[in-house]
């Protein structure tokens, strides 16, 4: 039987977040999700080893599982044109299925190399699918031959994440490291440490390739927890920003509390949250509609949102959509925990600067007899 999850209230705000619809069909954790541009399938991988596509108007199942993996599929992606998806996993391998076709098997990249893969992405113009290894390396193959497309890239840590921006020049990997490289060439063009001890966790770009934010993984909120004789360490899993960039997704996990919060990115508050059973490993808004797909126990989850963070989506949030919003400016982020590191990227030019944005954590969530304690 599929976990369920239960919403909670905007920290604040005192509204209740709507009921997420569950697609079921997964018989083990779900631990990636994706959308197609057109926001009406959604792609997820799981630990049960399969893929799956979803209708999300119906949330049925399309089609049989996609099949091949024969560990836990840990990413999935799809090209930007919908026409091609991509899974990998434990099982050292990427596979390239047929979208249109409903998810015939396209080609299998496969190598004792590749180690235990973690992420996914297609580039820009999908003739090329990037992808992060727990060996250290990132690799970009040709979709056409799965040759590669530049030499294998050395990273610092287990790679967590990698994306390409939308315009197609550069490649994001996170590690112990936080790096930026060409996307044609593979050469690196910028490099922030985590710090001896820190991993990053989580990135994400925004819409127009001028920003890039990534999280740490222990992103600093300290609590302490009676129970566990320890501190608590929210750990941030993924990223995710609204199509009009006003809204960051933090989805989060940690040893009492498995949720996502939903920040306003203008102002840095906290407009809503939703818990799942599990530890939430991805969560994404999709590309057009009012909706945020989570991933974490046995169901994907999918939200109602608006321009507010919950509830039923507005014709103004709708149409704002299919526009970034020039006057977002990430930089305006209240300066609260937990850390996440902006990186701006204007006429060529790389610079990066700190900020912090919020992670609220309630105290029936954390701490002990719901008392918590910030260090």
């Amino acid at each position: 039987m599929a976990s369920s999850a239960s919403p909670i209230s905007g920290h604040g705000h005192g509204d209740v977040p709507p009921t997420p619809r569950l697609f079921r069909g997964h018989t083990e954790s779900v631990m990636s999700v994706a959308w197609f541009p057109d926001g009406r399938k959604l792609i997820s991988g799981s630990t049960d080893n399969t893929v799956r596509i979803w209708d999300v108007e119906s949330g049925e199942q399309v089609g049989a599982p996609l099949e091949g993996h024969s560990r836990n599929v840990a990413a999935v992606a799809v090209s930007r044109d919908g026409s091609l998806l991509a899974s990998a996993g434990f099982d050292h391998a990427v596979r390239l299925w047929d979208a249109k076709s409903g998810g015939a098997l396209v080609r299998v990249l496969d190598s004792e190399e590749f180690d235990w893969v973690m992420a996914v992405d297609f580039s820009a113009d999908g003739k090329r699918v990037a992808f992060g290894s727990f060996n250290w390396m990132v690799r970009v193959l040709v979709c056409d031959d799965g040759m590669p497309a530049c030499a294998p890239i050395r990273c610092r840590g287990q790679v967590q994440a990698v994306q390409y921006s939308p315009n197609g020049a550069h490649l994001a990997a996170v590690a112990k490291s936080l790096y930026i490289f060409d996307a044609n060439s593979g050469d690196p063009t910028f490099t922030r440490s985590g710090g001896t001890s820190e991993d990053w966790s989580a990135l994400v770009w925004s819409r127009d390739s001028s920003q890039l934010i990534a999280a740490k993984r222990h992103n600093g909120v300290r609590t302490w927890n009676a129970a566990y004789y320890g501190p608590i360490l929210p750990i941030i899993n993924s990223l995710s920003l609204s199509p009009n960039g006003k809204h960051l997704a933090i989805g989060t996990a940690v040893r009492e509390t498995e949720s996502v919060t939903i920040a306003d990115v203008g102002t840095g508050k906290s407009v809503a949250s939703f818990r799942h059973s599990e530890s939430v490993r991805r969560v994404a808004y999709a590309p057009r509609h009012p909706l945020i797909a989570t991933a974490g126990d046995l169901s994907v989850h999918v939200w109602p949102t608006t321009s507010s963070g919950g509830g039923e989506e507005s014709e103004e949030a709708d149409k704002e959509a299919d526009e970034v919003d020039a006057n977002v400016k990430l930089s305006t982020i209240v300066p609260v925990r937990p850390q996440l590191t902006i990186v701006i990227l204007q006429s060529g030019k790389v610079s990066y600067y700190m900020l912090r944005v919020p992670f609220f954590c309630r105290p029936k969530f954390y701490g002990y007899r719901g008392s918590p304690r910030r260090y």
